[in-house]
């Protein structure tokens, strides 16, 4: 059982280590095997001999909480990324392309093609797991995750992440002195290059997000909302995630219900944009480790020479470092997993739904915000729904946004303020403009 002394102590030491080291509390690995032994989890982007690594770089092999020793496990994963997808084609951020492959002697034939999964299709009604993007992200394509209901208003909303929906992460105080704002910032289903920008395509709009903040400071949500056009839904199956087998609405999991996940015998389901459908029957996945902290730091692309990584802010890749997030790896990494879906998530995938079965009904368990070659990492839906002030829909019927009714109040200056009241109204930050409109 995740405790709060160990997520206490996972912070502790995320901030004590070295600044390209993620710290999570999972199970050791053994020889590449995973095994039921609870650990302290380093996750580097590249494992090196320790005669390569400067003395005050080392990590300890054990960690003592509240009087339990915990031995240490190093994890290469990579360069870990937000996952939106920069490209505009169909068959690109993740092909779908592979050679024939067979397990073993007489066993099936993985077949050779090119099959981009069924997510990037125009999906009628919409579901969650499918392709979009927003009017002030053109070019970088996501997956709407799920459908939630917006507590302050009762009224139905889609759940994505920031970086999919929003063309700048960062709170306002960030930012240059620039117009740029998701005010009235419509989004298109799907997110492909041929829909982009098409008013025929337009679904909604995006309703508001949570801002994030640059390392070393912490965050714990990459999280958007947008309207539902309720012409382009329907109760009886809108809930659903696109092309998964789970035919009831999906509660959110509870705190208490994620930190008790069992980490050897929990598998997990998701449905994205870019590696499709991911289930224990197919493409499976499942859980490393249900706290981690990672930093999703900036770093130079061999193929380009150029900096990449990290968050946009005025142009410029900056990294962002998370806590108390999920991580999840595909099911037989040792294998590599499924030669037809190598990948636990992929780029595209953003905003997906992680969910997870909980005493015999499936629950969404987190949002899929980032990952690196064999490793996915998602915000806890606990604290989603927190920061987003949202709650599971139950498929019933709820109110729409009017979104000619929105309002705006403008502040001088940049801000780190989430939301603020005026004239007992909450308005959410949405960026900057040049227009002035204060709270009378």
């Amino acid at each position: 059982m995740l405790t709060e002394p160990i997520k206490q102590k996972i912070e502790e030491l995320f901030q004590s280590t070295p600044n390209y080291v993620g710290v999570g509390w999972g199970h050791k690995f053994n020889k590449e095997e995973l095994t039921n032994e609870h650990s302290i989890l380093f996750n580097v982007p590249k494992k090196l001999p320790l005669s390569e690594i400067p003395e005050e770089e080392h990590l300890p092999s054990t960690v003592d909480i509240d009087g339990v020793t915990y031995k240490t496990d190093v994890i290469e994963v990579g360069d870990v990324v937000p996952l939106s997808c920069p490209q505009t084609t169909l068959n690109t951020c993740y092909t779908w392309t592979w050679f024939s492959y067979q397990l073993t002697a007489g066993g099936p034939m993985y077949p050779a093609g090119n099959i981009p999964p069924g997510n990037r299709g125009v999906i009628r009604p919409m579901q969650g797991g499918i392709s979009i993007t927003s009017a002030n992200n053109l070019g970088k394509i996501g997956t709407l995750g799920f459908l939630a209901v917006d507590n302050a208003k009762n009224a139905l909303v889609g759940v994505t992440n920031n970086h999919v929906a929003v063309g700048t992460a960062f709170y306002t105080n960030y930012r240059s002195v620039t117009n740029s704002n998701e005010y009235q910032d419509q989004y298109y289903q799907p997110g492909e290059g041929g829909f982009q920008g098409n008013p025929n395509y337009v679904v909604g709009e995006v309703v508001r997000y949570v801002p994030i903040v640059p390392q070393p400071l912490l965050n714990q949500v990459d999280g958007a909302l947008v309207t539902i056009d309720p012409s382009k839904i329907t109760n009886a199956t809108s809930y659903k995630l696109f092309g998964t087998s789970i035919t009831t609405p999906m509660p959110f999991a509870t705190t208490a219900e994620i930190n008790n996940l069992n980490i050897d015998t929990t598998l997990l389901v998701s449905s994205g944009r870019s590696s499709g459908v991911k289930s224990p029957t197919s493409c499976g996945i499942r859980l490393k480790s249900i706290s981690t902290s990672i930093p999703l730091s900036t770093f130079i692309d061999p193929n380009t020479g150029q900096l990449a990584g990290g968050y946009n802010l005025n142009g410029t890749p900056t990294g962002a470092s998370f806590t108390n997030v999920i991580q999840f790896m595909r099911t037989d990494l040792e294998l590599n997993g499924d030669p037809s879906c190598p990948f636990p998530i992929y780029g595209g995938d953003s905003g997906s739904a992680l969910a997870a079965q909980i005493n015999g009904t499936w629950k969404i368990i987190g949002l899929v915000f980032a990952g690196s070659p064999y490793w996915g990492f998602a915000n806890r839906i606990d604290e989603v729904a927190t920061q987003l002030n949202i709650s599971a829909w139950d498929g019933t019927t709820k109110n729409y946004f009017n979104t000619g009714s929105r309002q705006y109040i403008t502040t001088i200056g940049g801000s780190t303020d989430k939301t603020l009241t005026c004239s007992n109204n909450i308005y959410w930050q949405v960026g900057t403009t040049s227009l002035t409109n204060p709270c009378p």
